[in-house]
């Protein structure tokens, strides 16, 4: 499941080509809108992979083992993908099913499926992300700036580490002309960190810090 259909394909494409080229060629059968498993419960129906950018309507009671969501930090309230993420998963629970999430760092004043799941305290929910803040610190403590040239390079050789195909030059070259229009755009997709966009109406932290101190004050 993805935002659109051009997105599903992003993990769809790869998806038919490893079939095609691996040893399950025989197995998985690419149908154009689904994969036609064979050789399991017998039921055309059943036995499936499907693309799924569908309503939630349409998905409710529908059978799942497992099922993948990509960019979750792009299902939100406003464009109706919660409903389907939630429905999609009712059905994964009820089936004894698992379901993975895969996004970029998801924009914090969005309240996105990503965010819902980054955010429960369950757990049997693995979570895996490379948090620069966690491992980069100034030597007071604070957490590295984006804006300073030397330690954008670290937090970018963090986040990047062990993917060899990336070009840090490149992603560099990126960030530094989309931060012109967009800083934080550059921030949460390049630096894997957790700004809101350009549209929120305080600066991150700042409401947090008044609630305590106003919670300090009344103690």
């Amino acid at each position: 499941m993805a935002t659109s259909d051009d997105q599903v394909a992003n993990i769809w494409r790869p998806l038919v080509s490893m079939i095609g080229l691996g040893p399950l060629k025989d197995l998985l059968l690419p149908r154009g809108e689904f994969i036609r498993i064979v050789g399991t419960s017998g039921d055309k129906d059943m036995d499936r992979i499907d693309r799924v950018t569908a309503s939630a309507q349409s998905r409710l009671g529908a059978p799942i083992n497992e099922a993948f969501f990509d960019e979750t930090g792009l299902y939100t309230k406003s464009n109706k993908l919660i409903e389907v993420f939630t429905t999609m998963r009712r059905g994964a629970a009820a089936m004894g099913g698992r379901s993975m999430e895969t996004t970029n760092a998801f924009d914090p004043a969005q309240n996105s499926a990503a965010q819902q799941t980054q955010e429960s305290q369950r757990s049997d929910i693995f979570k895996y992300w490379r948090d620069p803040d966690l491992a980069l610190k100034r030597p007071d403590g604070k957490p590295f700036s984006f804006q300073n040239a030397r330690e954008r390079r670290k937090i970018l050789s963090y986040v990047y580490a062990g993917a060899a195909h990336i070009n840090i030059d490149s992603i560099e070259a990126e960030c530094l002309e989309l931060m012109e229009t967009d800083s934080s755009q550059a921030e949460r997709f390049f630096g894997n960190r957790l700004v809101r966009g350009g549209g929120s109406w305080l600066p991150p932290g700042l409401w947090e810090g008044c609630h305590a101190s106003a919670v300090a004050s009344a103690a």
